[in-house]
């Protein structure tokens, strides 16, 4: 994520200290916000050496670890057979189900912190952070004491809730 003129002062003021710069990202993340892909055409161009690294260390299920090198090498269409084939993908095209059977998932399990649910918009978010909220009070997990706190979002000021137990 960093431009041409934002590289040529890093560089400029290692230079100045004697010190040695280190870059460390990936490609085909994000681009920058500033003009230039000087990150992407050092390495093309081979001005520095490059490592990648490619152990999966995140992922430990063993499943789990064989569709993310399958993602990495672009085998799109394997990796989502073996999700299928492991039941890992459902449909369900009646939104009001869906949202139901995420909360009561997510709910049920002991260790819900390891899940993320994601959404495409702001409103789904918001209906599904309160019907999360609402079961887990009502299963004694989460506080009833609640604190408020603003959060800005692309074009409105919103609030979320923090509950203590």
């Amino acid at each position: 994520m960093v431009g041409n003129r934002q590289m040529h002062e890093l560089i400029g003021l290692a230079e100045k200290v004697n010190a040695r710069v280190v870059l460390m990202g990936d490609t085909k993340q994000l681009s920058p916000v500033e003009a230039g892909r000087i990150f992407s055409k050092l390495q093309e161009t081979k001005v520095i050496n490059t490592v990648t690294m490619k152990d999966v260390v995140r992922q430990k299920a063993p499943l789990y670890r064989a569709i993310v090198k399958d993602v990495s090498q672009t085998k799109i269409d394997r990796a989502f057979d073996k999700l299928h084939k492991h039941e890992k993908v459902y449909e369900i095209p009646d939104k009001e189900v869906l949202k139901k059977r995420l909360v009561s998932a997510y709910t049920a399990k002991d260790n819900y912190q390891d899940s993320l649910i994601v959404t495409a918009d702001n409103k789904d978010r918001k209906e599904l952070n309160t019907s999360i909220r609402q079961c887990l009070k009502e299963k004694g997990r989460l506080s009833q004491k609640e604190y408020q706190y603003i959060t800005r979002e692309s074009q409105s000021n919103n609030s979320f809730y923090v509950s203590l137990k």
